[in-house]
């Protein structure tokens, strides 16, 4: 029996501990089984890079920002400043952006661009900073491939923990307000106004969108700006899997009886389902191979499982003991089924 374990876990020492610890436990109960490898990257950096040749061969430049040091910062200044530069010279632009443990809506973005303070606190300076930004930008042809579909209100709530307290929260009204402002100044200059999906009437439909709580919420000023947003997994992990290995020197990733995806979570956007997509489209859908997926949590109902063409879903704590034993139930059960 053939078994193609592939796993979108990120860190490649986790990824080998998760894995080696599952082929343990499947081979205490079936020995003679032979395992093959491979592994999806999970970090914008490596995305970005395996979707690179594909970007340059149609001449559409590719911007990767240091998020590490924007973190550092507290702030997405250099995003605007790496913009900036990147006008000299360049009618198109791709930015690669990613999740951020700052959270600024974009106003250090806007001040990197601008070289000037952006007026967050005034209504009529700020509107005054987006018509200046947006002249600067109409020129360019400016697309923002996100990591996930991490919308504004979920970054906003998820990082909330990370804001300094000298950062203006929603309490102090100077970032609750750039939202409303912002949809204000869209509407005045008769910009394409987008629909909340959410239904919901609070705040500006644009914090809803999927997308657009990247580098701290910057991709959402730039979505304001004009920009669009496209969820980078998506149109990338086909061209960018990484760490194709079996036992031995044996190279051959054909020939399977049983693939097994493992993933952090299963959810409705970002990478994860994408990699576990991905896997199934390449190597089960046209053999008609039984696809399992472990994961640590899952966010998906069962038709939504269904539909990523996944036979059987097995939660599991992050736990090595876990997956020791996971391995011997799934060599169990899968070994009789074959």
């Amino acid at each position: 029996m053939r078994v193609l374990l592939a796993s979108a876990l990120g860190a490649q020492a986790d990824t080998l501990a998760i894995r080696e610890a599952f082929k343990e436990g499947w081979l205490k109960r079936e020995a003679q089984t032979q395992f093959a490898s491979l592994a999806f990257p999970t970090d914008l950096a490596s995305i970005a890079e395996g979707a690179s040749p594909k970007l340059f061969s149609h001449n559409m430049p590719l911007c990767l920002p240091d998020i590490d040091a924007m973190d550092a910062a507290g702030s997405s200044q250099k995003l605007g400043q790496d913009l900036r530069n990147h006008l000299e010279g360049h009618d198109t632009c791709i930015l690669a952006l990613g999740a951020t443990d700052f959270f600024d809506r974009g106003v250090g973005m806007l001040r990197g661009l601008l070289q000037t303070e952006v007026g967050e606190d005034d209504k009529e300076q700020w509107c005054q900073s987006l018509n200046r930004a947006s002249d600067m930008l109409s020129s360019l042809d400016l697309r923002v491939w996100c990591e996930s579909e991490l919308s504004l209100l979920q970054a906003g709530h998820a990082q909330a923990h990370h804001v300094s307290e000298e950062t203006p929260t929603s309490s102090s009204g100077g970032y609750r307000n750039l939202e409303v402002w912002t949809e204000g100044w869209r509407k005045n200059r008769q910009l394409p106004v987008l629909e909340n999906p959410r239904g919901s009437t609070l705040g500006s439909t644009l914090a809803y969108a999927p997308g657009t709580g990247m580098c701290g919420g910057a991709s959402w000023l730039l979505n304001a700006l004009g920009a669009r947003l496209e969820p980078m997994a998506q149109g990338s992990l086909n061209d960018c899997v990484l760490d194709v290995s079996a036992l031995g020197n044996e190279k051959n990733t054909s020939g399977f009886d049983l693939v097994i995806g493992f993933t952090h979570h299963l959810d409705a956007g970002g990478v994860w389902p994408s990699a576990m997509q991905t896997l199934y489209e390449r190597y089960c859908a046209s053999e008609a191979l039984p696809f399992v997926v472990i994961a640590q949590e899952c966010w998906l109902n069962r038709e939504q499982i269904k539909s990523l063409g996944i036979d059987a879903y097995y939660q599991i704590n992050n736990n090595r003991d876990d997956w020791v034993k996971r391995g011997i139930t799934a060599a169990q059960t899968w070994f009789m089924e074959m």
